[in-house]
């Protein structure tokens, strides 16, 4: 537990931070569909960078605020105590670590039942058409 450290988040100029040149996502589709969720809901998870403002975690949010013009200062965590290894290994498992994750399959239909409208959350399941899948879960 002695390397468990909570970062304080700092107002940085998104002009200054600058995308990793050799991050190894393609990210167009999220973007997409992140604007539009930083649209209806904000951008409430903070960037993580280097002490030279290249990003570590959060390409996708930083190219979704880009795209949608956003000036000013972003909320990031400056990670100034990880060596180059650690910083990539960061970038990797950062990015690995949501995959692992399965739904409770029971529960999550119930919260899109009760949402109502999956006009708005169809975005989040290109994958399979929701009405369709909540018909047949019945």
């Amino acid at each position: 537990m002695d390397k468990i450290k909570i970062e304080n988040v700092k107002q940085v100029d998104i002009k200054l931070i600058k995308p990793y040149w050799r991050n190894s996502r393609d990210n167009k589709a999220t973007v997409e569909v992140l604007k539009e969720s930083i649209k209806k809901y904000g951008f409430n998870v903070p960037i993580t960078i280097d002490n030279k403002n290249v990003i570590i975690a959060g390409h996708s949010r930083f190219n979704a605020l880009t795209q949608l013009g956003y000036k000013g200062k972003i909320p990031c965590v400056v990670k100034t105590d990880l060596t180059e290894n650690e910083v990539k290994e960061y970038r990797i498992a950062d990015n690995k670590i949501p995959e692992l994750t399965e739904w409770y399959e029971k529960d999550l239909v119930l919260e899109l039942r009760e949402i109502g409208n999956t006009d708005e959350m169809q975005q989040y399941f290109p994958q399979i058409n929701l009405d369709a899948w909540l018909d047949d879960s019945l």
